[in-house]
């Protein structure tokens, strides 16, 4: 369905339905993410009794529907898009389209880490994590300023590693723990912007993924990065893909904890080494990779409309790349 909008821009309505999302999840959520499609489209969940354009699909659905927004099986014959969030591969056998955080080459799967999903959500786009060269010198000595060593904000208490290192670096020097585990400061209020906030006053953060995994790379590290610190971490093993390996801190390059730890306090008594790393771009080249850019997430999102039935101006066309 085309509506016209206040701005005179045809609008694209696109019902969509959900399937087995984390609780709290809404539709303006997922609208927010996907805000690079332009003011041309409206994600809408269907009506009762609507057939939806639109099947996503997020991995928890298998918990009884306890965790489903929407709930229900799939309608038969209507376009699915399979969304993960977590370490595991898409099911292409099952699902039309995916978009998730596994390395896999397919064109009817985008490679969608979970940080591009938290700084689409936050900042609207992932070049949020650029700073004009010019402005670089200025902005490290302002987090050579900060009054805080490191910070530490974690709720799962299984990763072992993340433990670990978080006990080894507060041996030499106070680490804050704001979340759930390790707790030594007042608790933070949930969200990004309320974790941003708490970041800026420290140095560094200390943000190890609950498992190692290729590809597994969420919110941590890109909000270290938002909020200026340098990370310290340790996960995905193809990070430095997408990230300046000069950037940040990681685990795979020293042979035991104690030997980053020792890097850590190095570069907190190094003023001059310290502004270095904290003056790099974030981004491999300075810029966002091409294949998480928004003109490539917009290709696949395209062929995923095309495949559903939603047509659009150039769309059909752009489709078949």
């Amino acid at each position: 369905m085309t509506q016209r909008a206040a701005n005179n821009v045809d609008v694209i309505e696109v019902p969509v339905s959900l399937h087995g999302f984390w609780p709290g999840f809404e539709i303006d959520e997922w609208a927010g993410a996907m805000a690079f499609m332009g003011d041309g489209l409206r994600w809408r969940l269907a009506e009762p009794g609507e057939r939806p354009r639109l099947a996503i699909v997020s991995v928890f659905a298998s918990e009884a529907g306890r965790w489903s927004a929407g709930g229900g099986a799939v309608p038969a014959g209507v376009t699915s898009l399979q969304f993960i969030g977590e370490s595991r591969a898409p099911d292409l056998d099952r699902f039309d389209f995916a978009m998730s955080m596994s390395t896999l080459r397919d064109p009817r799967h985008l490679r969608w880490p979970l940080w591009c999903w938290n700084l689409r959500v936050a900042d609207g786009s992932l070049a949020a994590l650029q700073r004009p060269a010019s402005e670089r010198a200025a902005h490290a000595a302002m987090v050579r300023a900060r009054p805080g060593f490191c910070a530490f904000v974690v709720a799962n208490r299984s990763a072992r590693e993340r433990l670990a290192m978080f006990r080894m670096l507060s041996a030499h020097r106070r680490v804050d723990a704001a979340g759930p585990v390790g707790r030594n400061v007042p608790p933070i209020a949930p969200g990004t912007l309320a974790k941003r906030a708490f970041l800026r006053g420290y140095r560094f953060a200390l943000v190890y993924e609950n498992l190692a995994w290729p590809g597994y790379c969420t919110e941590k590290l890109a909000e270290a990065l938002a909020a200026g610190c340098i990370p310290i971490y340790w996960g995905d093993p193809h990070a430095v893909r997408d990230f300046n390996p000069a950037c940040f801190l990681r685990r795979e390059d020293f042979a035991s904890d104690e030997a980053l730890a020792q890097r850590v306090i190095e570069l907190d008594t190094d003023e001059a080494a310290f502004m270095a790393m904290a003056a790099q771009p974030c981004f491999v080249e300075d810029r966002v990779p091409e294949s998480l850019s928004d003109e490539t997430a917009r290709r696949f999102i395209q062929r995923v409309l095309v495949h559903a039935g939603v047509r659009g101006r150039d769309w059909h066309e752009g489709a078949k790349e």
